[in-house]
């Protein structure tokens, strides 16, 4: 009898053993798999819109966003499905929505903003914007008030820094800038953010508008003639961006100070620039994406514009500028070119 007692209990503790393996194997791979971690539970979804001639460039900068995302929200696992659509079709962006039940729709640029009054409020949607931050907020109050979206400003100019470095750089305080925008510029805001940092640190200006290359050369030429300008400012287009260096040439030939809102310019042999990493507006695309997946409300994220600045300077260009940069500037550039 003894003997039958202590089989028994030998299988049952074996028997209590096993079911303790299988219990402990069944937790481990519930850790691994489970909804923390992405597995069983549904997948979050996200689109990236963008148009069907820019499909490329939309795969790069979807797996750019998913990448930061994936870094700044590592708990968060999120398949992205790039959806090509225009700018007024909505049919196939709400078809997208329907299929794939996003949790956040991105899109490239805000010729899509109008759309989203159009589309379910299931979703929040993440704007970038050429517009400055106080234009978006003007022009898409409507998106905001009745859709959960957050907009980012893609608009890199820092104007008020621009025009202190432009006074450190120079012996001579510039009294007045001739500033040349495309006609675009005009019409959403830029210039006349140049213009109010230009008041508020006391410079004249000369503004002009702009419609192309050829538009631009008879322009400068007229203005800097006409108006003696102590320095200049070019805010580029796409129309006069395959020419940099023939512009940048055009400010130098000028003598006078060129200061920029794009690194580019400064490479192709302009003078000063002050504009955000290429990498910025995207981590900011990539926050909001993340908040909005999160549940944050919409309304309480303000229209997020770039924090972080570089300085590019060229040597070359400020020498032929009659400008001696000081020591404390040149140790503030992120990049120093010397041709």
């Amino acid at each position: 009898m003894p003997m039958t007692n202590d089989r028994t209990n030998l299988v049952q503790r074996t028997a209590l053993a096993a079911s303790f393996i299988v219990l402990l194997g069944a937790s481990a791979w519930l850790f691994v798999r489970g909804p923390w971690h992405g597995g069983a539970a549904p997948q979050t979804v996200a689109l990236y819109v963008e148009s069907h001639a820019y499909a490329s460039t939309g795969r790069v900068a979807m797996a750019e966003v998913a990448t930061r995302l994936s870094s700044q929200f590592p708990s968060s696992r999120v398949a992205w499905q790039l959806v090509e659509a225009g700018f007024d079709d909505v049919a196939t962006l709400a078809a997208a929505i329907d299929r794939w039940h996003p949790q956040v729709v991105v899109f490239a640029n805000d010729g899509y903003a109008d759309m989203v009054l159009q589309l379910p409020d299931s979703a929040g949607y993440v704007v970038p914007s050429d517009y400055p931050p106080a234009v978006i907020d003007a022009r898409f109050a409507a998106q905001r008030a009745q859709r959960r979206v957050a907009f980012v400003s893609w608009y890199a100019a820092n104007s008020g820094k621009l025009l202190e470095l432009l006074e450190r750089a120079c012996a001579k305080r510039p009294a007045t800038i001739a500033a040349f925008f495309h006609k675009t510029y005009v019409e959403n805001g830029i210039a006349a953010e140049f213009a109010a940092a230009a008041q508020a640190r006391h410079i004249a200006l000369v503004s002009t508008a702009y419609e192309g290359l050829d538009d631009l050369r008879a322009k400068f030429a007229a203005v800097v003639a006409d108006a003696r300008p102590d320095a200049v400012h070019i805010a580029i287009s796409e129309d006069v961006f395959g020419d940099l260096r023939g512009v940048a040439a055009m400010v130098s030939a000028s003598g006078l100070p060129g200061i920029y809102s794009r690194s580019d310019q400064v490479e192709a042999g302009g003078m000063l620039s002050s504009d955000a990493p290429g990498d910025e507006a995207l981590r900011q695309i990539a926050l909001y994406a993340g908040l909005l997946i999160n549940g944050v409300d919409s309304r309480r994220l303000v229209t997020a514009r770039p924090t972080r600045f570089e300085i590019t300077v060229n040597l070359a260009a400020a020498g032929r500028a009659g400008c001696a940069l000081p020591y404390e500037l040149l140790a503030e550039a992120h990049d120093v070119i010397d041709q």
